[in-house]
């Protein structure tokens, strides 16, 4: 997709967008090594090594579910408004214990990430792990279509892109319509501790897994020892076993993503031993809970991305800290009409966690 990186044999994909026209860049492809060019202008049409179609990130899409569909690997497909990236590090931590795997990286989970690494997918992989962002009506399906997940896991639905999706019922309706696409005998699992998770019925007649905090969830932790920001220890309770585990990124909310990894776990068949030493390799990665020691301060890099329930449980975090602590916030984004009581009830909940000092940028 990018006419300044086109490795020989590859095809070029001319994306639009908000300033940019691929078409433009088409021949540049060509000479630059790609064998074809896909376009949906044929002002750029060269001759038979442009490929002209009606939309070329529609082409994209399709290629990219045909290619999911000739593999045939299992695919969970993960999605929900916090969360969803830390759960997917942890669920390919787990997975990868047994399982040669592929999973989004980085923040290719939209319609133009989803289907680049479904084009990663080889069919030495045995499961692939893939992350699906929405923040818009619609944004799911094509991104479903391309999936058909196998296992659906959504982390919660909490306040984040209202100012598009409206409400919690909304974001509700969205995230769920993943498993208008996925597969008919497929797993879905879900946070039993969201009150909007807990009790959904999918149309599709499919019975949930749920996991959570709550001692009725399937999936559920117990003896939750904090270990301050070194993490927590517990024991995880699944249907047929216990076993403790050491979360080395510290908040109550890793534990709930790691439940999410059992349960996953579970529905492939995994041991346990196989899900602990999953649970015990996972390392923070840049901008979500990352820690880093410096001479004379620990600095927690969570700035990646935020909504209101994320911020509370970053200061959840930085409250674990024996020391004096300071939280340096920024704007959080598409919040809708309710978006200065949500930032004043952050301020709030600063307070209460005793933070020492509160630094807002924006």
């Amino acid at each position: 997709t990018d006419s300044r990186n086109c490795p020989k044999g590859s095809i070029f994909f001319a994306l639009k967008g908000d300033k940019f026209d691929g078409n433009q860049y088409a021949g540049k492809a060509l000479a630059s090594g790609c064998v074809y060019a896909v376009i949906d202008n044929p002002d750029y049409y060269i001759g038979e090594r442009t490929i002209l179609v009606d939309n070329v990130l529609k082409t994209l899409q399709q290629l990219a579910h045909h290619h999911r569909k000739v593999l045939g690997l299992p695919i969970i497909g993960i999605t929900g408004t916090n969360g969803k990236t830390t759960t997917k590090e942890l669920l390919a931590a787990v997975l990868s214990t047994k399982f040669n795997l592929l999973y989004t990286e980085g923040n290719f989970n939209n319609e133009i990430g989803l289907p680049l690494t479904v084009f990663n997918l080889r069919e030495e992989h045995e499961v692939a792990v893939l992350e699906m962002g929405i923040s818009h009506f619609g944004d799911m399906e094509p991104l479903a279509r391309i999936a058909r997940p196998d296992v659906c896991v959504i982390t919660n639905i909490g306040y984040a892109h209202l100012e598009n999706l409206g409400t919690r019922d909304g974001i509700l309706k969205e995230k769920t319509s993943m498993f208008d696409f996925m597969n008919p005998e497929g797993t879905v699992i879900l946070n039993g501790d969201d009150d909007k998770l807990r009790g959904y019925t999918s149309k599709r007649g499919i019975q949930p897994v749920y996991f959570g905090l709550d001692p009725t969830c399937p999936f559920h932790a117990e003896q939750i020892q904090k270990m301050g920001l070194k993490g927590t220890v517990a024991t995880f309770v699944t249907p047929s076993s216990s076993f403790s585990a050491h979360v080395s990124i510290p908040g109550d909310h890793m534990i709930s993503n790691a439940l999410a990894g059992v349960a996953v776990g579970y529905a492939l068949g995994m041991k346990d031993e196989e899900i602990i030493r999953g649970i015990e390799k996972l390392v923070p990665i840049a901008g979500r809970n990352n820690l880093i020691e410096a001479e004379h301060y620990t600095i927690i890099d969570d700035c990646y991305n935020a909504n209101p329930a994320s911020m509370k449980s970053s200061l959840d975090v930085l409250a674990f800290a024996d020391t004096r602590t300071v939280a340096i916030l920024g704007d959080m984004g598409e919040l809708g009409a309710d978006e200065k009581k949500m930032h004043a009830e952050v301020g709030s909940y600063a307070v209460k966690k005793g933070i020492s000092l509160l630094i807002c940028i924006g």
